[in-house]
């Protein structure tokens, strides 16, 4: 499997399919597990592990998964009780004969896109000057994707703060909950840049905001603004400083 034609691949197999948001981020957690355990055909993946990865919910995480092997993108099986399901991606990669796999699966979701993207090339044909907003459109929609997986809030801790165990994986999950995802990640990045590498400070900052009614990073600034002047007051208001004082002292003596 090649990781760079299977991401192409997804991403223009998905304009077609209309997949979701949770489909998505579902897939490229997959495709994570893959890369790590050696692109093996099967990988068997416990139910917790994937929600830790992805961020999502269990309800969604379900649904995600229906819709991702209904569509064709991959399959997955119960191997019993109180064990975890195998999965497996279905390539989006043509082979190199140029003759589609016998994979039932496989070869039914490339039917189906094949009359979909000449449906798309005729559309295109037609309104040239729509489908150029469109690509532009979608470029800009699959920045904001792959944004969207790399700012996971359980990933990040994974890359900046250090091992994810199973409370902070709780606590991060309930601040996502609460609060937007933006405002949560925000909060780990301040922790950093005060060098507080540990999620109990973030949770601080987290707690101050949902004090004060905080729920977007533009409410967030405009409250900075507002401690920024009101420790400046303060400073006013506690009278000349030192330097202020020599200033005023030698002004008079030179007078």
């Amino acid at each position: 499997m090649n990781y760079i034609k299977e991401i192409n691949a997804f991403y223009d197999r998905m304009e077609l399919d209309g997949l979701t948001t949770s489909e998505i981020v579902l897939w490229h957690t997959l495709m994570h597990f893959h890369n790590k355990a050696g692109w093996r055909e099967e990988i068997t993946l416990a139910a917790t592990s994937i929600l830790v990865k992805s961020g999502l919910t269990e309800s969604a995480f379900k649904r995600a998964r229906k819709q991702l092997k209904e569509k064709g993108y991959l399959t997955f099986r119960s191997v019993g009780k109180n064990q975890a399901p195998i999965y497996q991606l279905i390539t989006r990669e043509y082979p190199e004969s140029g003759r589609l796999s016998d994979e039932p699966a496989i070869r039914q979701a490339t039917e189906q896109t094949n009359e979909q993207v000449d449906q798309q090339a005729t559309e295109q044909t037609n309104q040239s000057a729509d489908a150029l907003l469109k690509q532009k459109e979608t470029k800009r929609d699959k920045t904001t994707v792959v944004d969207l997986v790399r700012e996971n809030p359980h990933t990040f801790y994974e890359q900046n703060f250090g091992v994810l165990n199973p409370h902070i994986a709780q606590s991060i999950t309930e601040w996502c909950k609460d609060m937007p995802e933006e405002l949560v990640l925000e909060a780990m990045k301040r922790a950093l840049q005060h060098n507080k590498p540990f999620f109990q400070y973030s949770g601080g900052i987290l707690k101050r905001w949902q004090a004060r009614g905080v729920k977007t990073l533009k409410e967030v600034e405009s409250l900075d603004v507002e401690v920024r002047r009101s420790s400046f007051s303060k400073s006013k208001e506690d009278g000349p400083t030192v330097a202020e004082l020599y200033e005023e002292w030698r002004k008079e003596n030179e007078a």
